[in-house]
């Protein structure tokens, strides 16, 4: 799951109904692709800090938990420009609780048999890959797929290798030899409403999250 875009005015209730549904399905892990935060200034309010913390607790005696950041958790917005927020510290501090991985571009083995699990993290670039570079395909070349290389590298060709990205814009421009599985976020299910979901088949949405507008964009659900 991804993209929670939490902040003061959420619905924390919500938090609770995301535990009972996911305890229902007892899932082998649980993937996180980044957008915890709307902005990541909130990291520093103690309520939502609490809250956000008391979250991944309860998850954690669910299954194992990996979590990567997204473009809006290491980015705050003041007066109505964002900027680049340092969030390791918070998201370090979720690696305190037992059976909770916060993935800083490494991989790790899971409990099942092999199995390993790569997250890819780009933190003090996240402004000018996402907000000054707009994610162009020349930009993924430098911030993004040098890190996914490395990961790459590092895996046992032999095991199920699961990649955890938030973004998956530019992505798949190259082929993933040694990953199995690729989980991603971002893009907000293409824009597409509920009721359109089942109706249209493939895995397009309607348009971009992002400030230059494209319509119909693949890999979006």
């Amino acid at each position: 799951f991804s993209d929670l875009h939490v902040d003061k005015s959420f619905n924390f209730n919500l938090l609770k109904s995301f535990v009972e549904t996911a305890n229902s399905i007892s899932p082998h892990m649980i993937c996180f692709a980044g957008d915890l935060a709307n902005e990541a200034g909130v990291f520093e309010d103690k309520y939502v800090r609490k809250a956000l913390v008391d979250f991944f607790y309860s998850l954690s005696f669910i299954a194992p938990v990996y979590i990567v950041r997204g473009n809006h958790d290491c980015l705050t917005n003041v007066d109505g420009k964002w900027k680049s927020f340092n969030s390791d510290s918070f998201f370090e501090s979720l690696n305190n609780i037992s059976n909770v991985h916060t993935l800083f571009n490494e991989s790790l083995s899971t409990n099942i048999p092999n199995v390993s699990i790569s997250g890819q993290d780009i933190g003090n670039d996240t402004y000018q890959y996402y907000h000054f570079y707009y994610e162009s395909m020349e930009a993924y070349f430098y911030y993004v797929s040098p890190y996914i290389v490395d990961l790459e590298r590092n895996v046992d060709v032999n095991d199920f290798n699961i990649l955890t990205i938030h973004s998956p814009i530019n992505a798949f421009i190259r082929e993933f030899s040694n990953f199995s599985l690729v989980v991603s976020g971002h893009m907000h299910n293409g824009a597409l409403p509920n009721c359109l979901d089942k109706l249209l088949p493939g895995n397009f949405g309607l348009i971009y999250p992002r400030d230059k507008i494209k319509l119909f964009p693949r890999l979006a659900r």
